[in-house]
């Protein structure tokens, strides 16, 4: 299925975000992200793509949990429960708690966990990053183009750049 995508696909500014559930930039970044969303609205999509960093021991197991949560149309709750988290004790019995609390159906979500194709659409999220050259988390991509942030980004920096995209659009 597509990627998890907040915001309308037709919307002038599209942001994809790879992100790692236990980077602590990508968690520093989640609430400029929440606010650029909030003040552009129906003007941008953030869609998420998984890019678990190996040297991150429970992000993967939390991108695939993400993973089945949108199955069920509640990636969302899960993401920002992910990353509310405390990514220093995050592990499987935190990421299921997590689950129980939004509402998942418990059973669908354990097949989910378990089924080869999650793994596989982890790895496709990856993939598209090692093609595009990815060299960390978060990376953002501004309809299609890399945006440079360093170790963040405050969402006025954010706006500039959605700011200059929307009239670009204008012209």
């Amino acid at each position: 299925s597509r990627a998890p995508t907040r915001g309308e696909r037709t919307a002038p500014v599209q942001l994809v975000v790879f992100t790692d559930y236990q980077c602590p930039y990508c968690a520093r970044l989640e609430p400029a992200l929440h606010k650029l969303y909030t003040r552009y609205a129906g003007k941008v999509a953030i869609t998420v793509k998984h890019y678990p960093l190996s040297f991150h021991r429970e992000a993967r197991g939390a991108a695939e949990a993400a993973y089945c949560a949108h199955k069920q149309g509640r990636f969302w709750p899960m993401h920002d429960g992910i990353f509310q988290a405390d990514i220093q004790t995050l592990d499987a019995k935190v990421i299921t708690k997590i689950a129980e609390r939004i509402g998942l159906d418990m059973g669908h979500y354990t097949d989910c966990l378990a089924h080869p194709g999650t793994g596989a659409a982890i790895d496709a999220d990856m993939a598209e990053g090692q093609r595009i050259g990815l060299q960390g988390t978060p990376t953002l991509m501004f309809n299609g183009r890399r945006y440079d942030m360093g170790f963040g980004a405050s969402v006025d920096e954010l706006a500039q750049t959605v700011e200059l995209l929307l009239r670009a659009d204008q012209d």
